[in-house]
């Protein structure tokens, strides 16, 4: 192993060049996997607006940084009215967030293990996660840089992927593990949703929607084709906001009701603005949409209707009860074979840093839902 090189795809810069870092295949240390890389796919969202820079790199936003330290980054706006009130704290004063590694979605095979970290159950786990062997395959939660042929892993963040789960759907378990999460705590059997954007996030929302027996599905999409594919998917109406008020059209379909649950999927200002008026009395909002733009909304209604709002989040280390729950039933879900994936599959790829360009290239055409670059080619 040691005569290969890793090969990753770097992003220089906002706007920038791509390239394909050539270093050493690194070595796992205690509680850390090595995984060669088998499957990966671009978020059109977050890794779009990374590379235009306004949502802060992966890497870096685990590492603390936030919208406005990319707002920084790339020069505040003279008439932004946020910016006065921005924490004095500069993450740019400490980090700068390029050259980045890419790919947060992704799965792979072990083929190194590093010295086991010792097992430290937090209170209310009941076991330590599951031992992994060489020759696993395994989905990588959080993964950082896969789009690049091998990356350390923390073994407490794998999950194993069943033996008749193809790569390229496990290649898809984080962005599904992230509906999944949002659907479970604003999805209900009877009630009615509205999801903002038919992307790939939104897409996967209306089938668990489906799957947990919401009565109406009202999804806004101004892409004809997308709009298609959230009937395919069980959308019960759609609605064109080009040419059509979502709020309007959504009080016709609801009786002046509008939603029990809005998930907004789309991160974008104009999707967030409309938010409180698409939620009913005592509704729920999940803000799934990483735009990092600044937006503006009728913020009151949250106090006069009594509204719930959450960002999409779930446990990430094990002092917080831990994500592991949810990944394994997560991939339970994706082996039952109840999600159409293969029609999320817009596009495929062997992974190189031209077609890594290319993909990016159809995603700001709006041409893809989901652009998967497999390895073992």
């Amino acid at each position: 192993m040691s005569e290969r090189m890793n090969h990753q795809a770097v992003l220089m810069d906002a706007n920038g060049e791509w390239t394909m870092r050539e270093s050493p295949i690194p070595k796992p240390g205690v509680g850390q996997v090595l995984v060669k890389i088998l499957s990966a796919s671009i978020c059109n969202k977050t890794d779009l607006h990374t590379y235009e820079g306004v949502h802060p790199p992966h890497d870096h936003q685990h590492q603390g940084m936030v919208p406005y330290d990319m707002r920084q980054y790339m020069g505040v706006k003279p008439d932004d009215p946020l910016a006065p009130h921005y924490p004095s704290y500069r993450y740019l004063d400490h980090h700068k967030p390029f050259p980045t590694l890419m790919g947060h979605e992704g799965m792979g095979v072990i083929v190194e293990m590093g010295p086991p970290a010792p097992q430290l159950v937090a209170l209310g786990e009941d076991q330590p996660a599951p031992a992994f062997k060489v020759g696993d395959r395994v989905g990588i939660f959080p993964l950082l840089g896969g789009l690049g042929e091998y990356v350390l892993a923390e073994a407490n963040g794998l999950i194993r992927v069943p033996d008749h789960v193809s790569n390229d759907h496990a290649g898809l378990f984080e962005p599904i593990n992230v509906m999944y999460n949002a659907t479970r705590k604003s999805c209900f059997l009877g009630e009615d949703v509205c999801i903002l954007g038919a992307g790939a996030l939104g897409l996967i929302g209306v089938q668990l929607a489906k799957l947990r027996g919401v009565d109406r599905i009202i999804v806004s999409e101004p892409v004809e084709w997308k709009r298609n594919l959230a009937l395919k998917f069980g959308a019960t109406h759609v609605i064109d906001p080009t040419t059509q008020n979502v709020v309007h059209e959504v009080e016709k379909i609801t009786d002046g009701a509008v939603c029990d649950g809005v998930l907004e999927c789309a991160g974008t200002p104009e999707t967030i603005a409309m938010l409180p008026y698409l939620c009913k009395r005592m509704g729920l909002i999940v803000q799934v949409g990483a735009g990092g733009r600044p937006a503006y909304t009728d913020w009151d209604l949250i106090h006069f209707k009594f509204l719930r709002v959450e960002g999409m989040h779930y446990p990430m280390s094990p002092g917080m009860g831990g994500a592991l729950p949810a990944m394994e039933k997560t991939m339970k879900l994706i082996a039952t074979g109840r999600l159409d994936i293969d029609s999320l599959i817009t596009h495929r790829y062997p992974f190189s840093v031209e077609n890594v360009r290319k993909a990016f290239d159809e995603i700001r055409q709006d041409k893809v839902i989901k652009c998967v670059f497999s390895f073992d080619e």
